[in-house]
């Protein structure tokens, strides 16, 4: 895999990393004391596969947008997410209540993420000051979330915990030394402000008032930089829309707004859209 990664030399990755990887699950609390004091476990076998992902990703020449956050597994999603959110059964069959996900401490999850990076940093993945040179330039936060999605799970209007949440690390990253107060252009780390997802001849009309919100609670107060929309086409309901989109991809001129553009020499290549660590051998998800 990592040969083949090498060669078709990926232009960009979103790659996924959940805290459940660094968290001392084994422990009689399920991780939930050290999680508090910012101990992690970047030993773990799932962060062993992160590493060798980052040094192919690195050997590549791929920018990398890390994902954090998520679905926890038990026990640590018992704990991790705000208490008494209501969850499925099925979640809790199949995901140990992992999709009430969302931060009950956003302070630890913001400053963990630091530390994180931190880590990354020391281990040549990111150089504090000099975003050309660091394979890490992106950050965004769990997986095509939006009204009605469940993967991230608040009470009320969960717009307002989301722009929280990217407050908090923003601050963080601040204080870390990743990202300017307010310029955006002396920031080592971009953060994307959303990611979601649908199917583009189906109106999606609670990804637009996310992101509607997201911009002007968010973006507008430097807490990101990014908005991004996974566009997806149905080809069972609408086979026009989809070879159109499809051959729409194909060409680089109707790409004017990728978020990718700033990084790259006006080329465009392959992009990874989500891929993680495993703990077996082949280390991969996809």
């Amino acid at each position: 895999n990592a040969q083949r990664i090498i060669k078709i030399k990926p232009k960009t990755v979103r790659f996924m990393i959940i805290p459940y990887y660094l968290c001392f699950m084994d422990d009689a609390d399920g991780g939930e004391e050290r999680w508090t004091k910012g101990e992690l476990n970047f030993n773990s076998a799932f962060m062993y596969n992160f590493w060798r992902y980052l040094e192919v990703f690195q050997a590549a020449g791929t920018a990398v947008e890390l994902n954090w956050g998520y679905m926890n597994m038990k026990p640590m999603a018992y704990w991790f997410g705000i208490k008494d959110v209501p969850v499925s059964a099925n979640d809790i069959a199949n995901y140990g209540m992992g999709k009430r996900s969302a931060p009950r401490d956003l302070q630890a999850f913001a400053n963990n993420f630091v530390k994180l990076l931190d880590e990354c940093a020391k281990r040549g993945f990111i150089v504090k000051g000099d975003r050309n040179a660091s394979t890490i330039k992106y950050v965004g936060f769990y997986n095509e979330v939006y009204n009605g999605n469940s993967e991230f799970g608040a009470f009320g209007d969960k717009r307002t915990y989301w722009c929280k949440m990217l407050e908090y690390v923003h601050k963080a990253l601040v204080t870390g030394g990743y990202r300017d107060k307010s310029d955006r252009s002396k920031h080592t780390i971009a953060i994307v402000g959303s990611e979601h997802g649908g199917v583009s001849n189906v109106v999606p009309t609670g990804f637009v008032q996310f992101n509607d919100y997201v911009y002007e609670n968010a973006y507008k107060k430097g807490y990101c930089d990014l908005l991004d929309y996974h566009n997806y086409v149905n080809w069972a309901k609408d086979p026009a829309a989809y070879c159109a989109r499809a051959k729409q991809c194909a060409d680089p001129a109707s790409w004017s707004n990728n978020r990718w553009k700033m990084d790259g020499d006006g080329s465009y290549n392959l992009f990874i859209a989500e891929i993680g660590p495993s703990e077996g051998d082949p280390p991969y998800t996809a």
